[in-house]
């Protein structure tokens, strides 16, 4: 794996940097750096803050890091670095952790599975919407110059508080039991719901010593005054949507009701989660409506005849289609 993330993630860049440059031609062009660069380094981490990659996929992100930087200054390309810390939806990969946990606790309360393991649980990340940060990697290509840009929310939250959240928002306590590699977490009360699927003493978290990185990020944490500054931008999701919202449509995949209190959020942003999610599920589904709704541009470059010109986006003076009902999220 290391030789391979060497050759994807570090040579792969170099490959598109060099065939811009050979070609002639002057796209925009996007790096997608990662928040593992910084590493070991103190939070919180901004874009001065010297990095200290922990593991070799975050030493090929360095890597194409200072390609794109170096291309830049060397031949003059457009080129942008955005330094996105973790980026989380319903889309994420099911090994991720947010969604592995999202995941389990919807197999979970089908009655599929009994116990989701994890690693480390006092790792801390800064956990953010990716649909959000994705309109953001546009608006940085609409800017008058190339830079680079640290992207997250501010906030961090253990792995460990990740899991009580998510089992916290269907109804579900836990409380945790052991030390180190042998902590678990059990099910101290349920709502009534799940008494078919669970009881009280059940084990839903196990930690497995192999889950335990050789050499651990502890916390990962955006310091994005800049992004904020200079672009304007605002995250609009806050943790605690993202955690019901990814919650919400793992339950919707298992054919389980959800709360609805993430699905109103993303409805709001017009981004819900999976375009083909009626095909998947039930016609009676409460999904169906969601997905039926007017689609928002949030995730569209704006036209000519928008009123969100590109001017607009390059000095972060734009108003952006996000319904002031994100915020208003039911308790």
């Amino acid at each position: 794996m290391p030789e391979y993330t060497g050759n994807i993630t570090a040579l792969g860049t170099t490959r598109l940097l060099e065939a811009i440059r050979r070609s002639g031609i002057r796209p925009r062009f996007y790096q997608a750096s990662s928040s593992e660069m910084f590493g070991s380094a103190p939070p919180p981490q901004h874009e001065l803050t010297p990095f200290a990659p922990q593991s070799p996929y975050a030493v090929a992100k360095l890597y194409a890091y200072w390609m794109a930087r170096n291309y830049r200054d060397a031949y003059g390309l457009f080129a942008c670095n955005g330094i996105l810390f973790n980026h989380e939806s319903p889309r994420r990969g099911e090994t991720f952790l947010t969604r592995k946990v999202t995941r389990a606790l919807a197999f979970i309360l089908s009655g599929k599975q009994r116990t989701v393991y994890l690693g480390n649980l006092d790792a801390q990340r800064d956990w953010g919407y990716a649909p959000e940060y994705v309109q953001l990697m546009w608006q940085m290509l609409q800017h008058d110059y190339p830079d680079n840009y640290v992207v997250g929310t501010g906030e961090t939250h253990s792995v460990r508080q990740f899991v009580e959240d998510a089992f916290a928002y269907v109804g579900i306590e836990i409380e945790w039991r052991g030390e180190h590699q042998h902590e678990m977490a059990i099910v101290s009360s349920l709502d009534s719901r799940w008494e078919n699927v669970l009881r009280t003493g059940d084990v839903v978290v196990q930690v497995l010593p192999k889950y335990f990185r050789p050499t651990e990020v502890d916390v990962l944490q955006a310091d994005i005054r800049k992004v904020q500054k200079v672009l304007g931008w605002e995250p609009r999701v806050t943790y605690r949507d993202l955690v019901r919202i990814m919650v919400d449509y793992d339950k919707l995949f298992e054919g389980l009701e959800p709360p609805g209190q993430g699905l109103h959020s993303s409805k709001c942003l017009g981004t819900n989660g999976f375009s083909s999610l009626p095909t998947m599920l039930p016609a009676d589904s409460i999904v169906t409506s969601v997905c039926r709704s007017k689609q928002s541009d949030v995730m569209q470059a704006p036209s000519q005849n928008s009123s969100h010109s590109s001017k607009q986006m390059e000095h972060g003076n734009s108003s952006l289609p996000y319904p002031s009902c994100v915020s208003q999220t039911p308790a």
